[in-house]
């Protein structure tokens, strides 16, 4: 597999990611997780315990909701992270550090906040 650029763009409300290159994105999906409410200890602890994008949709009665991202500034940087991990495995279906990445991010984004997004 080549090592195509892999472009980000997280937004509160959707998040669309894509190859460099294309003209639209391969995916575009809510940016929103969702945690069961009625999970045992031992489903805590487990990631598979926990909703991205449209699948909170089709679970939300079920689910506590989290947005990791509100008016453009990441609020939950380990939510953020599932989201990153979800886009990268299950839409582009890539390993991100065979990838040049790029995210765009908001003008007033804090230097203190692009640092941590490109560890």
């Amino acid at each position: 597999m080549d090592n195509t650029p892999i472009i980000c763009d997280y937004g509160s409300g959707f998040s669309k990611v894509g190859f460099a290159g294309t003209r639209v994105p391969l995916a575009v999906f809510p940016t929103i997780l969702g945690k069961m409410k009625n999970a045992t200890l031992l489903e805590r602890l487990e990631e598979e315990d926990w909703f991205i994008g449209a699948e909170v949709q089709n679970n939300r009665p079920k689910l506590n909701i989290h947005y990791p991202i509100f008016r453009g500034a990441i609020t939950n940087w380990d939510n953020v992270q599932k989201v990153w991990h979800y886009s990268f495995y299950h839409y582009l279906r890539i390993a991100p550090e065979q990838h040049p990445i790029l995210v765009t991010d908001p003008p007033l984004t804090t230097k203190e906040a692009r640092s941590k997004m490109t560890q």
